[in-house]
């Protein structure tokens, strides 16, 4: 998806204000309600519907069922893969792609060096790869 102008940067600020609140959530709390990301969910669904691009409704979706099935086995937490589908629904593929290496990278990282092997809360790890990923693609 491409935003002109000062919807780009409207749309940067939105999410870095949003990943930041829900990191601190995860960090202080342990969790992030659903209240807090499903409107940024239906933001997403309406900017999408708005500018036709039906087909990233349908990748979301499948996004969805394949979070769903890692949440399941205990993989991925639920509100980790609503924000990386909120991330796709702004930013799309590609974008979302290096946000999810950048933040498997650090949290890998975390973990070797940490050597905690088990509940690692990722959300701080996809606000890291957002903030990588936002410099990385603004500087090119």
């Amino acid at each position: 998806m491409e935003f002109k102008g000062g919807y780009l940067l409207f749309f940067i600020l939105f999410i870095f204000i949003f990943l930041l609140y829900c990191a601190y959530l995860d960090i202080k709390t342990g969790e992030v309600p659903t209240k807090v990301t499903y409107p940024f969910l239906a933001v997403g669904v309406i900017v999408n519907i708005i500018g036709f691009y039906f087909l990233n409704l349908i990748i979301a979706l499948i996004l969805y069922r394949i979070g769903y099935f890692l949440n399941k086995k205990n993989i991925l937490g639920g509100v980790d893969i609503e924000l990386l589908i909120i991330i796709f629904l702004f930013f799309g593929f590609k974008f979302f792609l290096l946000v999810c290496c950048i933040a498997l990278f650090y949290c890998l990282a975390y973990s070797f060096i940490t050597e905690k092997k088990k509940e690692i809360k990722f959300i701080p790890f996809i606000f890291i790869g957002y903030l990588i990923s936002i410099v990385l693609t603004l500087v090119q």
